[in-house]
């Protein structure tokens, strides 16, 4: 054999190896790539589960709170009826001094 056809075959061998080795790149990243997106998947629905559980949380929290701000003002009225009707009434005129002027 010379040293040409040597040559080519050597060449030949190398692109061959190439290819092989990129096609192997290829099918790496693609696993990869596959593992990445079921990792991030897993990360939004992590997130999305706890956004959603910290939500309702703090919806339950405000609510008892409100209700717990509307049992001590209702006590507080039955308790002092003429100054909460008077405050109400202060309050009353001063937003309907504030709405006339607008």
């Amino acid at each position: 054999m010379s040293t040409a056809e040597r040559l080519r075959d050597d060449a030949q061998n190398t692109r061959d190896d190439l290819k092989s080795m990129g096609k192997a790149a290829v099918e790496t990243v693609r696993e990869r790539a596959g593992e990445m997106k079921e990792n991030l998947q897993h990360m939004g629905a992590t997130a999305r589960d706890a956004a959603q559980h910290q939500w309702e949380h703090l919806r339950d929290t405000a609510g008892e709170k409100a209700k717990d701000i509307g049992h001590s003002l209702e006590e507080q009225v039955r308790r002092q009826p003429l100054p909460a009707v008077l405050i109400a009434a202060g309050l009353g005129f001063i937003l309907g001094m504030a709405w006339i002027r607008r």
